[in-house]
């Protein structure tokens, strides 16, 4: 079902503008616009939607709009942490073996395809700072979503959950996305492991290459689960972030999971 967000006045979109105009008032004049629009009642996905669309509109020099864009993209995800993890449930209590996650990065692709305006994100800190809570086993394996913009970042994770990185996926879909220098068509499934977790058997390998049709936002295909269940059977499996619950042999998670 298409999300439709409430659209500020015109008036509300005039002082939005005036942030291309100098680079050190940009933050004032989206605090005018934010309170602009709260007056007019708007939540913060309807503000942070318009705002995000009204960057990528806008016309002015490169250099000055990725600047303004990646400003205002951390100054938007501060907004919307209060309300973004309302519901986050408990972690699960046990020691788990098998991990997948698919953390809500932070990052801003302009327009609709920006994170922001499907799903509440993280900072960077906040998702190396969960593994100190997440119930992992001494001898465990990470399978971490990332995309290719994301590497860094995901590595930096992948080191701050106590893990070492080794191999992955490449998940490649049918259509292609967006994306600042090309149009993404693969995501990355990044492998690592903590302790003495062995390989899998040999004739549980699998390809590298996942082929699967994309989505919603996002969303990941459900061969994966089937894919790990195979390297590693018969073990305690987490999944973070979760939006479903793939069968009873996982335990799951996240905000977004339907009840």
């Amino acid at each position: 079902m298409e999300i439709e967000f409430k659209k500020p006045s015109k008036e509300a979109f005039d002082e939005l503008d005036k942030c291309a105009n100098s680079a050190e008032s940009m933050i004032s004049h989206f605090r005018k616009y934010e309170a602009m629009c709260r007056d007019e009642g708007l939540d913060t996905k309807d503000i942070n939607f318009h705002a995000m669309r009204r960057l990528s509109e806008l016309k002015v020099p490169t250099r000055t709009s990725l600047y303004l864009r990646k400003d205002l993209t951390t100054e938007i995800s501060k907004n919307n942490l209060s309300d973004k993890h309302e519901n986050t449930p408990e972690l699960p209590i046990g020691q788990f073996d098998v991990i997948l996650a698919d953390p809500p990065w932070t990052f801003d692709v302009g327009g609709r395809g920006a994170a922001i305006n499907h799903y509440g994100v993280m900072t960077d800190i906040e998702i190396q700072n969960l593994g100190n809570k997440i119930p992992i086993a001494d001898n465990a394996i990470l399978f971490l979503w990332s995309t290719q913009a994301m590497i860094k970042k995901a590595l930096e994770v992948i080191e701050a959950w106590g893990f070492e990185y080794h191999s992955g996926f490449v998940w490649v879909k049918d259509k292609f996305g967006t994306g600042f220098f090309v149009r993404g068509q693969h995501e990355l499934l990044l492998i690592s492991t903590k302790g003495k977790m062995p390989h899998p058997e040999e004739s549980n390998r699998p390809s590298s290459v996942i082929n699967a049709d994309r989505n919603q936002h996002s969303k990941k295909p459900d061969i994966v689960y089937e894919i790990i269940e195979r390297m590693y059977p018969n073990r305690e499996y987490l999944e973070l972030f979760a939006r479903k619950r793939f069968s009873d042999k996982w335990a799951v998670w996240g905000n977004q999971i339907d009840t």
